[in-house]
């Protein structure tokens, strides 16, 4: 796939999260106390993506950098929409997410591409 349309993925992705995280309309119940995987996952995603939409290691940090900081602004902003609250510990997971979607995003786009090779691109069936 090219990388253009990664990188448009991306961007609809983020915004979906964006979207998903500071419209009224999308707060899950109060009583609903699995946030925090939703908080966790989504950033995960995020940053398991970013090897695939960038090639240099400064582009890469530069992206995690940027979903760092829209997580600390997701937080503070939530503060101002009703129904929503800012959270530490929300922060906490967007961070965790970050983190082990990083590490899993580095460790599969250096081997998906062999395995993806190995078991596709053989000859002789």
């Amino acid at each position: 796939m090219n990388k253009l349309w990664l990188r448009a993925i991306w961007i609809a992705a983020l915004l979906a999260v964006l979207l998903g995280s500071l419209s009224p309309a999308l707060a899950p119940p109060a009583f609903w106390e699995l946030d925090k995987a939703l908080h966790f996952s989504a950033f995960a995603a995020l940053a398991a993506a970013v090897p695939f939409t960038a090639r240099r290691t400064s582009r890469r940090l530069l992206l995690l950098a940027i979903l760092l900081g829209v997580g600390a602004s997701i937080e503070i902003l939530q503060s101002f929409v009703p129904g929503r609250s800012a959270s530490i510990l929300d922060f906490g997971a967007d961070f965790a997410g970050l983190a082990v979607g990083a590490l899993a995003g580095l460790w599969l786009s250096r081997h998906l591409p062999a395995f993806i090779g190995a078991r596709f691109m053989t000859s002789g069936d």
